[in-house]
C-alpha cells in the first residue's frame, strides 16, 4: 500500500501476510466446488482477454524441497492491450523483467498452504523470520496482504481509507472489520486474525482458501467476511485471472492497480508450464517480478503494474485463477532451501 510520504518508499518492507508452502496433512474445503463453478460462471460473463504475448528467456531452474517446487527465474518482457477503468483500451510494454516463479503441487503427497502471523509486538517481521512459525515446516512463503503500519506516527492508510490509528490497535474484532491491524481477512487455524474492512479503498478483496488441493480463490465485496467453517484463508487483491479469462473487476478501486514496482501474485493452476504431476493434479505458483518503488512514469523496466501482470499470469503461468499481493518493498519470495530469491527482497510482514 502507499505510504502518504516521500520518505516511505524506502521504509516500505512491510506487509500483513506471508502465505507458506508447508508440508502439512490434507483437508477437505466442503465449498471448493461451489466456488470453482461460481468463477467459472462469473468467467462466462467476461469480455475475452485482449491479445498479449510475453517472451520469456530462462535464467535459473532448480528444485526446491526436496524436488516438491520448482523455482524457474526468468528474463520477460511483454506488450499488449488491456482495458481501462474508463472501459478504454490502451496498449501496454512491460520488460525485460526479472520474474520467479516458485510451482508445487497441492496435496496427494504434494504441499500445503499456510498462512503464519508475525509474533512481534507491531506484528512486522521478515519473512524468513516468520516462516519458522509454520508447525509443519515452511518450504516457500511470500508475502500477504494490506496493513496498517503501527510503526509509524503519521500514516495514511488509503486501501482501508479513514482506518485510524486507534481502529489498527483495537482487538480484532468480529462485528467490527475496521479493527485490528490488518486490512486483509485471515483465518489460521479456525481463528480469525484480521478482517476485510469495510472502508473506501479496498471494495473486491479476494480470498484464497487454503485447503490443499481443494484450496480455491473467492472474489468478494467490501467488508464481506468468510463463510463459517473455513479453517485458514488469507485475502489480498485485486483479482487477476477467473477460470483463465483476463478480470480485474471495473469496480475495484484499490489504488495500488496502477502502480508499476515490483510486484506479488498468487494462482491456481490445472496444467503447470513448469512443473509435471500426476492426472488431476492441481499446482499453485507463486510469482515475483522484481522492481523497484517510485517508479519513473513510462519506465517499462522498474516493475509491474496489475493489468500486466494478469496477463503474465495467463500466458506464461498458465493459471486458472489468480489474484494480486502487497507489492513494491514489501515483496518478497523466500524458500528454506536458498534464503531469499526474489529483488530488492528486504520486506518485512506481519502474517
Amino acid at each position: 500500500e502507499y505510504m502518504g510520504t516521500l520518505h516511505l518508499s524506502m521504509l516500505r518492507f512491510l506487509a500483513l501476510a506471508a502465505l507458506l508452502l508447508a508440508l502439512g496433512l490434507d483437508v477437505q474445503a466442503e465449498r471448493a466446488t461451489a466456488a470453482r463453478a461460481a468463477r467459472l460462471e462469473r468467467a462466462a460473463t467476461l469480455p475475452p482477454s485482449l491479445p498479449s504475448t510475453w517472451n520469456c528467456d530462462q535464467l535459473n531452474a532448480s528444485k526446491l524441497a526436496g524436488g516438491l517446487a520448482q523455482w524457474n527465474q526468468l528474463n520477460c518482457t511483454g506488450y499488449g492491450q488491456a482495458r481501462g477503468k474508463l472501459g478504454d483500451v490502451y496498449s501496454w510494454h512491460s520488460g525485460p523483467l526479472v520474474v520467479n516463479v516458485v510451482t508445487a503441487i497441492l496435496g496427494k503427497g504434494g504441499v500445503s498452504l499456510r498462512a503464519a502471523q508475525a509474533s512481534t509486538p507491531d506484528r512486522i517481521a521478515p519473512v524468513p523470520e516468520i516462516a519458522p512459525l509454520v508447525p509443519e515446516g515452511a518450504l516457500v512463503g511470500v508475502n500477504g496482504g494490506y496493513f496498517f503500519r503501527l510503526d509509524l506516527e503519521h500514516f495514511i492508510d488509503n486501501v482501508c481509507w479513514t482506518k485510524t490509528r486507534d481502529d489498527a490497535l483495537a482487538n480484532v474484532s468480529l462485528t467490527n472489520p475496521n479493527l485490528g491491524t490488518g486490512d486483509c481477512a485471515m483465518i489460521v487455524n479456525g481463528e480469525t486474525l484480521s478482517s476485510n474492512c469495510d472502508l473506501p479503498g479496498y471494495p473486491r478483496p479476494v480470498l484464497f482458501v487454503l485447503d490443499d488441493e481443494s484450496s480455491y480463490i473467492e472474489l468478494m465485496t467490501r467488508g464481506q467476511r468468510p463463510a463459517a467453517g473455513i479453517l485458514n484463508a488469507i485475502a489480498c487483491g485485486p483479482n487477476l485471472v477467473t477460470a483463465g479469462v483476463w478480470d480485474i473487476p471495473e469496480d475495484d478501486t484499490n489504488v495500488n492497480y496502477y502502480e508499476k514496482t515490483t510486484n506479488i501474485a498468487v494462482g491456481l493452476v490445472d496444467q503447470s508450464p513448469f512443473l509435471d504431476g500426476p492426472a488431476g493434479s492441481i499446482f499453485v505458483s507463486f510469482v515475483e517480478v522484481d522492481g523497484h518503488d517510485n517508479c519513473p512514469l513510462g519506465n517499462e523496466t522498474c516493475g509491474i503494474a496489475s493489468p500486466e501482470l494478469a496477463y503474465f499470469m495467463i500466458d506464461v503461468v498458465n493459471a486458472t485463477d489468480a489474484y494480486e499481493h502487497d507489492q513494491g518493498g514489501s515483496a518478497t519470495l523466500w524458500a528454506a532451501d536458498a534464503g531469499v530469491i526474489s529483488n530488492p527482497g528486504k520486506g518485512l510482514c506481519n502474517v
